[in-house]
């Protein structure tokens, strides 16, 4: 009973759906009183601690050393600030964040493989909001960007992040001749968000997935590569002519502008915002402005870049934090935990918030489960004699 109230509070925190549904108007319940209900449900796990699986390893330590260092320096940056009101707001929110991060640690750990299964669920549930967030808009709708999918996410951009990341930490655990279908699924899904960041997430951690040989070229991988060149040729068909392919009556003007990226506003925008970040890095290169100096006064900067915001807010020591975590990801020795990285490291290149989202979290302490680690691979030789593949993890398959 315990694992199944973690596992549905999980579920309610990396999809958003905690928030969206209060905030529609459709689950009473506020956020406040998530956290309550986070409380108790990690008290009793605690209580309750005879079904934990390993959490306690060097991979954990580690993180509980970063993760001190980066509640410090949160602290600090706060301190030195103007601490203007949406300050304010954004320390209280990171607040909220460092004590949801470890009321979960319990939570997520008590039962590993239930958790990751839960994960799979919000992931395949998301991609279809999506879809019926495009084909019928006025039976389910959620995002603030018309024409494009959010599903309980809001933005499209974090609904693009966080299910390729979903996919990252489910995929190996599902049974090899599914993974292909699994994750053209979650393409589909990710697609539909016209996030380019989102897209180019899914495309790197699909071919690191095949390079690493989690993903074998069977019939379906075969059809699916076919599906994704053939969208690719109309895609570009499109950009080089977009007056022989009439999209206007399908898709919203935002979503027009994504695909054809050299008409695209936003990304006139983005490169405007990444150089007013640059100067105001320059202006305090060490110490940064403070948290939550990127959101008041003259120092407002949207980057989509979590680097520039580290960088702007947190100074030097900031960057270099988060990116010590990135790579500590990376040189692991899973090759699950390479691909985490990758994507993670790519994915902070489109996204300013990677740190403020509940599922950035929830994905960090996931990983670093002993689910994860390299002898939990179970190699499957084939029988003609060719090098083994990696056939999933111990202990189940979805």
């Amino acid at each position: 009973m315990i694992t199944l109230i973690s596992n549905f509070i999980i579920a309610m925190f990396y999809s958003n759906a905690y928030f969206t549904l209060w905030d529609k108007g459709i689950l009473p319940i506020t956020p406040m009183y998530w956290y309550i209900i986070i409380a108790l449900a990690s008290l009793m796990c605690i209580v309750f601690k005879q079904t934990y699986e390993k959490y306690n390893d060097n991979s954990m330590r580690m993180f509980y050393i970063w993760f001190l260092f980066y509640m410090l320096l949160t602290v600090v940056c706060y301190l030195y600030s103007e601490q203007l009101l949406l300050q304010n707001r954004t320390f209280k929110n990171t607040i909220y964040g460092i004590v949801l991060t470890l009321l979960l640690i319990p939570m997520i750990y008590r039962k590993t493989s239930y958790t990751i299964k839960t994960i799979f669920y919000v992931v395949i549930i998301s991609v279809v909001i999506n879809i019926i967030e495009i084909i019928a808009p006025k039976l389910i709708s959620f995002t603030q960007v018309a024409g494009r999918a959010a599903g309980f996410y809001i933005n499209p951009n974090n609904s693009g992040i966080y299910l390729v990341l979903g996919m990252v930490l489910t995929l190996p655990f599902v049974s090899e001749k599914r993974r292909g279908l699994y994750s053209l699924f979650v393409m589909v899904g990710t697609l539909l968000t016209f996030s380019r960041g989102g897209i180019i997430m899914w495309l790197l951690s699909f071919l690191a997935f095949i390079f690493m040989r989690f993903i074998t070229f069977t019939k379906l991988t075969t059809i699916s590569g076919l599906i994704i060149t053939l969208v690719s040729i109309i895609y570009v068909f499109y950009v080089l002519s977009p007056t022989a392919i009439s999209l206007n009556k399908y898709l919203a003007n935002d979503a027009l502008g994504r695909i054809n990226f050299t008409e695209q506003e936003s990304l006139k925008g983005r490169f405007d915002a990444l150089k007013r970040g640059i100067q105001l890095i320059e202006e305090a290169p060490l110490l940064g402005h403070g948290l939550g100096a990127a959101k008041v006064g003259r120092t407002i900067v949207h980057p989509h870049n979590q680097y520039i915001l580290q960088w702007v807010e947190q100074g030097l020591l900031g960057l270099l934090l988060y990116i010590s975590l990135l790579l500590y990801l990376l040189f692991s020795t899973s090759n699950i935990r390479k691909i985490f990285a990758m994507v993670l490291i790519l994915g902070s290149f489109f996204s300013h918030n990677i740190l403020e989202t509940n599922a950035t979290w929830i994905a960090i302490l996931l990983i670093l489960s002993s689910a994860y680690d390299q002898n939990s691979f179970r190699p499957k030789s084939s029988a003609g004699g060719a090098g083994s593949v990696a056939s999933g993890f111990s202990g189940f398959t979805l």
